[in-house]
C-alpha cells in the first residue's frame, strides 16, 4: 500500500513540475508586467494648439503646447497606440493612455506630467521629410542637456536599444538624442518617442495608413512585437529579485515531497 501511495504522490510530483514548466513558457511575459503601469502617449491631436509653453523645467524657452503634425499622422498615432494598449493589457499591466479620441485639447507639457505617473512612456508619433526616399523608423531618447531629471537618460537609452534590437531584425531603425522635445524635458520616468515611419514615403505611409486592418499581416506584428519584447525586456531588469523568492518557494514546496517520499518507504535522506 505504501509503494502505490508513493507512486501516487511521485507520479503528482512529476506532473507539478512538467506543468510548471509549459505554464512558465506562456505566461513568462505576465510576471514582468504585474503591478507596472505603461504611458501611452498618441501623438499630436485633431486640431493644434500654437499657445506657447516652458519646453523644459532647467531653460527659459517656449514651444507651440501641441503642433498639427504631418497630415493624418494623429490619426495613425491613436491608431497604434490603441494596438499597443490592447497588447499591454493583455498581459496584466495598468495603461495610462494620455488620449483616445482625437477632440482634445492637451499640450505637451501636460502629456509629460500625466505620463509621469507611470512606470514608463512610449510617445506614438510618424516622421515626414521633404525627401521622399527617406524612411525607416526613429526611436528618440531624452538628452541631458535640457531634461529636468537626468537620471532618466540612461534608463531611456536602454529602453530604445532593447526595442531597436527586436525592430532592426525586419526594419531600418535609428536612435537619436534630443533635447528640444518638450514631452521629453519634462518627464521623469524613462521616456522614448517612436517615429514609427515617415508618411512622406509611399510604403511607409501604405503601412502606417492601414495598421488597424493588417490584422494577421507577419509585418504589423513584427512592429508591434519588436515594442512589447523590447519593453518586456527592459522590465526584467526589475524581476530579479521577486523571481528568486519565487524559486525558492517552489525549491520547498518541492523537498516537501521528497520528504514525504521518504518517509513513507522509512528511508534517511
Amino acid at each position: 500500500m505504501k509503494k502505490i501511495i508513493c507512486l501516487f504522490i511521485f507520479t503528482i510530483f512529476i506532473f507539478q513540475n512538467s506543468f510548471a514548466l509549459i505554464a512558465d513558457t506562456h505566461t513568462d511575459f505576465y510576471k514582468y508586467y504585474k503591478g507596472k503601469t505603461i504611458c501611452i502617449n498618441a501623438g499630436h491631436q485633431k486640431k493644434g494648439n500654437l499657445e506657447l509653453e516652458d519646453s523644459s523645467p532647467v531653460i527659459n524657452k517656449k514651444k507651440a503646447k501641441v503642433t498639427y503634425g504631418a497630415n493624418g499622422e494623429s490619426k495613425i498615432n491613436l491608431t497604434v497606440s490603441k494596438i499597443l494598449k490592447e497588447e499591454f493589457e493583455a498581459l496584466g499591466a495598468k495603461v495610462i493612455m494620455i488620449r483616445e479620441t482625437e477632440d482634445v485639447n492637451i499640450s505637451n507639457k501636460e502629456r509629460a506630467l500625466m505620463g509621469n505617473k507611470a512606470d514608463l512612456v512610449l510617445n506614438i508619433h510618424c516622421n515626414a521629410a521633404d525627401n521622399q526616399k527617406a524612411a525607416g523608423i526613429w526611436l528618440l531618447i531624452p538628452s541631458e542637456k535640457n531634461v529636468g531629471e537626468k537620471s532618466i537618460c540612461e534608463p531611456s537609452k536602454k529602453l530604445a536599444s532593447l526595442i531597436e534590437k527586436q525592430m532592426s531584425k525586419k526594419h531600418t531603425v535609428k536612435t537619436f538624442e534630443r533635447d528640444d522635445l518638450t514631452g521629453l524635458n519634462w518627464s521623469t520616468v524613462p521616456s522614448i518617442f517612436i517615429e514609427c515611419g515617415f508618411l512622406t514615403n509611399k510604403d511607409d505611409k501604405k503601412f502606417l495608413e492601414n495598421m488597424d486592418s493588417y490584422l494577421t499581416s507577419d509585418m504589423r506584428y513584427d512592429f508591434i512585437d519588436s515594442i512589447m519584447i523590447g519593453v518586456t525586456d527592459f522590465l526584467k531588469e526589475d524581476y530579479v529579485e521577486e523571481e528568486i523568492v519565487e524559486e525558492d518557494n517552489k525549491l520547498l514546496d518541492d523537498n516537501f515531497i521528497i520528504s514525504l517520499i521518504f518517509s513513507l518507504f522509512g528511508l534517511r535522506r
